[in-house]
């Protein structure tokens, strides 16, 4: 069995801290990702212990805007990253597969950067679990507040093949 995944677009760790204290102490997740901490990376250290984790990767060269984190019960090896995503190999309890965590921009054109390099990882022969902030909508029931609307920036064999499945939001 594989323990809970959470993933948090936190807009800053200081503000919420509390909050996300009380959901990792609920659901004893062994992976933790955030996006937005509005901090920066020297200050991970001080969270680690407080999130009961040991380990820790950011996309800090691409701008730390993810933070991924996680204690000793998994073991976790790099894959990929940009200012978009982070990509690694999870191990856990005998089960392998890979994890991404999405932080995409809010530009249409940033956004299929996004995907083009998500497809080009698309190969691996291990399940494969995207997580984390798109930034577009599906279709018209997701929309909140005004403006136009652009359903064009994920691909259609996506949304449309089942291939992407909303677990829990």
């Amino acid at each position: 069995m594989i323990s809970p995944i959470i993933f948090w677009n936190i807009r800053g760790v200081g503000t919420s801290y509390r909050r996300l204290r009380k959901i990792i102490k609920q659901f004893s997740p062994n992976i933790i990702a955030l996006a937005e901490p509005f901090l920066l990376e020297d200050r991970i250290p001080s969270f680690l212990g407080r999130f009961s984790c040991n380990c820790f990767v950011t996309n800090e060269v691409h701008g730390g805007k993810i933070w991924l984190m996680w204690n000793s019960l998994v073991s976790i090896q790099w894959v990929a990253g940009s200012n978009q995503f982070i990509t690694v190999k999870v191990e856990e309890n005998g089960h392998t597969f890979l994890l991404s965590i999405i932080y995409a921009k809010c530009n249409r054109n940033d956004r299929r950067e996004l995907w083009a390099d998500l497809e080009n990882m698309g190969t691996a022969r291990i399940p494969w679990v995207l997580c984390g902030d798109f930034n577009i909508i599906k279709d018209e029931s997701e929309r909140r507040g005004f403006g136009a609307l652009y359903f064009g920036s994920l691909p259609v064999g996506y949304s449309n093949g089942g291939e992407l499945i909303q677990v829990w939001s």
